[in-house]
């Protein structure tokens, strides 16, 4: 079930004390990308929707609200991962709360400076605003091609 808090929507537990695996996706991608992944022993998932959820929908307000979560959740030990720009929210949560003891691991996957021609400096309303079914497959096609 999909709630809505801190201006995100979460899936799965978010629970003072529990162990969890937060998991945040790319631009214009469901969390629901991360679904297959296997959760480490004793830990939660909790999927993170930023670009869908009230903005603003930048990767540093993203990561704010993120942080704050966090700040506010006193999880137990809690791992991000993140997929593209969700990456970049990843990192940019984790050096927000840098020396806070709320991050104990980071997961980075096809995110980083390699991306060529992937980055866009549009806003996400921007890139939205002109979507289309060609846009899409060749977002996808990016995105997971092997």
């Amino acid at each position: 079930m999909i709630q809505q808090a801190f201006g995100l929507h979460l899936t799965g537990s978010l629970q003072p004390g529990q162990n969890t695996v937060v998991m945040i996706a790319g631009t214009l991608l469901s969390p629901e990308v991360f679904e297959r992944v296997t959760m480490p022993p004793g830990y939660s998932p909790l999927w993170v929707g930023w670009h869908d959820a009230p903005g603003p929908h930048s990767v540093g307000a993203a990561a704010g609200k993120i942080a704050e979560m966090l700040r506010q959740s006193r999880l137990g030990k809690t791992l991000l991962v993140g997929h593209s720009s969700g990456g970049t929210i990843a990192m940019l949560t984790c050096l927000s709360l840098t020396g806070t003891g709320l991050i104990d691991g980071l997961l980075l996957c096809n995110t980083g400076a390699s991306n060529e021609g992937h980055a866009n400096a549009q806003s996400i309303e921007s890139i939205v605003a002109g979507w289309n079914e060609q846009a899409l497959e060749h977002f996808l096609r990016r995105c997971f091609a092997g």
